[in-house]
This record gives structure tokens, sequence and C-alpha cells, in this order.
């Protein structure tokens, strides 16, 4: 694709588990809220010692926050669980990022 996806990304899309969608905005917005409102409670329970519920807050933030740029790029997926490819990119960026 050349724009910066990743191969699993692009394997993804080949393999139909991501398809073009219009996506209404507040979609979008919903997953960033629902991202935003995770990462706080992730931080309270952090905060409280409460290191395994952190965690899995801290995961359920990044999930929706992959799924907001999922979103933005005008995709989502087909009767698919997302868990895998939302991961593999978010570690890509990180990669890309750092």
């Amino acid at each position: 694709m050349g724009d910066g996806m990743s191969t699993e990304f692009e394997r993804f899309i080949a393999e139909r588990k991501l398809i073009r969608t219009r996506i209404g905005r507040g979609m979008i917005e919903k997953e960033i809220e629902a991202a935003e409102s995770d990462l706080k409670d992730a931080r309270d329970s952090l905060e409280r010692g409460k290191f395994k519920w952190a965690t899995i807050q801290g995961y359920y933030s990044m999930f929706h926050g992959a799924r907001a740029i999922i979103r933005i790029l005008g995709r989502s997926f087909s009767n698919y669980r997302p868990d895998e490819l939302v991961v593999s990119e978010h570690i890509h960026y990180v990669q890309r990022v750092c």
C-alpha cells in the first residue's frame, strides 16, 4: 500500500477481515471517549495499587484508541475478533515513533 500501514493491516484488508465502510463521526468519538475513560480508570487503579486491574484497563484504553484509528481510516471489522490486529497495529505505531 505504501502509506505506512503494517503488513498485518494489509493482510487483514486482503483477507476481508477489515472492510471499507462508512463510519459516522459519533462512532469515532465514542471510541476515543472510551479510550480516555479507560486510561483514567487505569491511572486511578495504579495509584490504589491495583496493578492487575490497571493493566486490564490500560489494555482496553489501547484497544479503543486503536479501533478509533481504524475507524478514522474508514474501516471496520467483518465478523472478526479485532484483538490481534489492534495490538499488532499499536506495536507497529510505537516502533515507528520511538
